[in-house]
């Protein structure tokens, strides 16, 4: 092989493992922060991505380009799991998550289907395995690039180690995003150039309109996944390291991928046992013992606990809390309150 050649194909098989790896990524993170009901089976998305990459591997030396259909495919399926965002309040009546028939079973933001099921349910195994299909396909196609590099470089031992360099690069690309707190229209846009590079030269010269029409489904990823939500109340959501984010001012309601995560409760007067963060501290009392003078919290949120800890007179108080973004809307509510 020229020495030509064989740099064109070991890129390719960097590339298309780092857009396997990254895709992956940006849709583990992005389909259950729009479909609230992936939110409990991931792996159904992570299941989905491994086997479009498998199949797309193995049709390696298929005639047909499946690339050519990724970024279509992958629009189709951003754009529905928009729509099952937007029909929420209507499957809700109309799913069955887990059959939740059974009252010791519980999936939070799906708890009003355990009250009253109608006649006829849609099984939460028919959505995910919509959601798993469409995955499977969109990946088909990166999986097929890869694997074609894979099996023209002769060497196979380094093959395997440009593709690993590929899916590291990959893994710390979207370590890189999600650190940065950046919206999905710059997780996607990696993989839309990626794509292009791929679906371009396979469409071939003669076919200017299959080239538009890639063209024309790349940007369609980026718009799609970057779509806000029309009519929340806190504005366009916000993209932590670990979750997607929105937050209602009014109410001051924290929700985490759809769901209800925490209101922040305004600290009410000791013993008034407004709040179920005041518990410890009246079980404390009401025991006989002093109040508590050091206090850990794992998991404070925008820092409930850390402010009804403080108000029933602890002096220190140590506060742990991975999510940056959560953190940060306590403490700017709590600047706010204290202005105002």
């Amino acid at each position: 092989m020229p020495d030509g050649r064989r740099r064109t194909v070991k890129a390719d098989l960097f590339l298309a493992s780092f857009v396997v790896l990254f895709l992956e990524l940006a849709c583990i993170r992005w389909f259950p922060a729009h479909v609230l009901y992936l939110t409990f089976f991931t792996n159904l998305v992570l299941l989905g991505c491994f086997l479009g990459m498998s199949v797309g591997s193995l049709r390696a030396r298929a005639a047909r380009n499946d690339v050519l259909w990724t970024p279509a495919l992958l629009a189709v399926a951003l754009a529905a799991g928009l729509l099952v965002e937007g029909q929420q309040e209507r499957l809700s009546a109309l799913l069955d998550v887990g059959d939740q028939a059974h009252a010791d079973l519980v999936f939070f933001g799906t708890e009003r289907i355990t009250r009253q099921l109608p006649p006829f349910v849609v099984p939460i195994e028919l959505l995910g395995g919509a959601f798993m299909l469409l995955l499977a396909l969109a990946l088909a196609g990166p999986g097929q690039e890869m694997g074609r590099a894979f099996a023209a470089l002769p060497d196979r031992v380094r093959a395997y180690a440009v593709s690993l360099a590929g899916s590291i690069a990959g893994i710390l690309g979207f370590s890189a995003c999600a650190w940065a707190e950046v919206t999905p229209v710059v997780w996607f846009l990696p993989v839309v150039l990626v794509l292009l590079r791929f679906g371009w030269r396979r469409a071939g010269r003669a076919r200017p309109i299959t080239r538009g029409a890639v063209v024309v489904a790349s940007a369609t990823v980026v718009l799609v996944a970057g779509a806000a939500i029309a009519g929340w109340p806190g504005g366009r959501p916000m993209w932590s390291p670990y979750y997607r984010i929105d937050y209602e001012r009014e109410s001051r309601l924290i929700l985490v991928n759809l769901i209800a995560h925490q209101a922040m409760s305004a600290r009410s007067a000791p013993g008034g046992g407004q709040s179920g963060y005041e518990l410890p501290h009246l079980l404390r009392r009401d025991a006989g013992g002093r109040p508590f003078e050091d206090v850990l919290v794992i998991g404070a949120g925008s820092g409930n606990d850390v402010s009804h800890a403080l108000g029933w007179g602890a002096r220190r108080v140590d506060a742990v809390e991975i999510d940056p973004v959560i953190q940060r809307l306590g403490a700017r509510t709590d600047r706010t309150t204290t202005r105002a």
